[in-house]
């Protein structure tokens, strides 16, 4: 669903720029392969073998899952084929985002030589396995015939969804329509004990920042556990479901291989939600630590002022991440068609105003002391932080007596605690009317 750099700049620089050229390069051939060829029937299916290619995953955001395709082997002409149901083009990226944002992104079939896929393969060093459908002569031709009419340039295009129409779902979908609906039916009631945010959690691990903001985004809709039917949605659970499928007393899956072993990424050591509350906990326990230092009598006036400085320093992506979360929850709600970013508890939480804190954090971290609010400046502020406090005191307190239906243990755990400090401490310095500590002298 996409080396090791010399130890000086010039060598990374060399390195980036020819590995972008092969990239490009490759890139070029690969898109004009797989837009200009139509398939046909082959004259004898006995000749014919189809395979399961099921490509490892990776720690980039468009590899993060895994990839599915099919190959087809004809023995008797020579042609060695490769349908691939993950092209996408990217050429521009701004547009691309924008619809992928809206749900109406649109994917289509590939269809490129083998050759071409072993050097791709080759080139992105992700493990391949390769398994061969045990299917008849009759559902060969019932398969193939589903490919070639998708080949038809007029039906090559597709709607993407992630969850429910991708690469993986598509081969899936005809080797079930091959096999007269077998496949569905042994599978679509089967329960699994991962929800769809537990797929969330385990394809992003590597991508941190991606993995805690999609895990605020992503509302109830994702924490229902997926069946079987629904987990083929990942091929690396499309091939493990199929591997156990029996077809008329055969395996479904025969003569399984690894075309390419690659070694696989190791774990990461600490997940994004971790990640975060360490990074913000830090930021809260810096500032607290030079605020006590400041207030004791002996204490030199850089305390006061690296206190404000540090909360500067901490509120701008912290509040700025906050700010733009609570615009773009409610935004998508009416823009996007992507059903599961809709409804949402976490609207509660982050405000689009939190990019007040934003603005203050740059005024903190400039000049060292708080901003001068009027007297009912002060007051306002005053309510939206007790405002903010008392919200995440009523989320922690329903999550934890099992009230809210949707999944916010991570949040809740590890990214509130961070807020419920950073905006305790906002309220205390407000409390102080804006002063600077005791030992710092005020210069408006």
């Amino acid at each position: 669903m996409i080396g090791d750099v010399g130890r000086n700049s010039s060598g990374w620089l060399k390195k980036a720029l020819l590995s972008g050229m092969i990239a490009a390069t490759f890139f070029v051939s690969f898109m004009a392969n797989a837009a200009n060829f139509t398939p046909s029937m082959p004259e004898n299916l006995d000749y014919v073998d189809i395979y399961l290619h099921t490509v490892d995953i990776k720690d980039q955001i468009y590899n993060n899952f895994g990839h599915t395709a099919i190959r087809v082997k004809d023995r008797l002409s020579g042609q060695d084929l490769v349908y691939n149901w993950g092209i996408f083009d990217f050429g521009e990226p701004l547009s691309f985002g924008l619809k992928f944002y809206r749900g109406i992104l649109i994917y289509k079939l590939g269809i490129y030589p083998y050759r071409v896929a072993r050097r791709q393969y080759q080139f992105e060093r992700r493990t391949v396995w390769q398994d061969q459908l045990n299917f008849s002569k009759e559902q060969k031709k019932t398969f193939l015939e589903r490919l070639i009419w998708h080949a038809q340039p007029e039906n090559r295009d597709y709607k993407y969804q992630y969850f429910f129409d991708n690469c993986s779902t598509r081969p899936r979908d005809y080797i079930d329509e091959a096999l007269g609906g077998r496949l569905a039916e042994r599978f679509r009631d089967e329960l699994t004990d991962k929800t769809f945010r537990d797929y969330v959690h385990a394809g992003y691990k590597y991508n941190p920042e991606v993995l805690v903001s999609l895990d605020i985004l992503m509302n109830s809709d994702i924490d229902r556990p997926a069946t079987a039917w629904e987990a083929m949605f990942h091929p690396l659970d499309l091939r493990r479901f199929l591997q156990e499928a029996v077809v008329d007393g055969e395996p479904l899956l025969i003569n399984s291989e690894v075309v390419y072993p690659f070694e696989r990424l190791a774990e990461p050591d600490f997940d994004g939600h971790s990640l975060f509350a360490i990074f913000g906990g830090l930021g809260v326990l810096l500032v607290v630590v030079f605020g006590v230092l400041s207030q004791r009598p002996q204490a030199k006036p850089w305390m006061g002022t690296s206190a404000f400085r540090l909360l500067g320093l901490w509120s701008i992506p912290f509040f700025l991440y906050s700010g733009l979360l609570g615009i773009l929850m409610p935004l998508t709600w009416v823009v996007s068609d992507h059903t599961d970013l809709h409804h949402n508890v976490n609207m509660l939480i982050f405000l689009p105003l939190d990019l007040i804190f934003f603005v203050m954090g740059w005024i903190w971290l400039i000049k060292g002391r708080s901003m001068s609010l009027s007297d009912r400046g002060q007051r306002l502020l005053q309510r939206y932080l007790q405002l903010h406090i008392i919200l995440i005191a009523a989320y922690v307190i329903s999550w934890t007596l099992g009230y809210l239906k949707q999944d916010v243990q991570q949040v809740a755990l590890f990214v509130l605690p961070v807020y419920l400090g950073f905006y305790s401490l906002i309220l205390s310095m407000v409390a102080l009317r804006g002063q600077a500590p005791s030992n710092v002298r005020r210069h408006d």
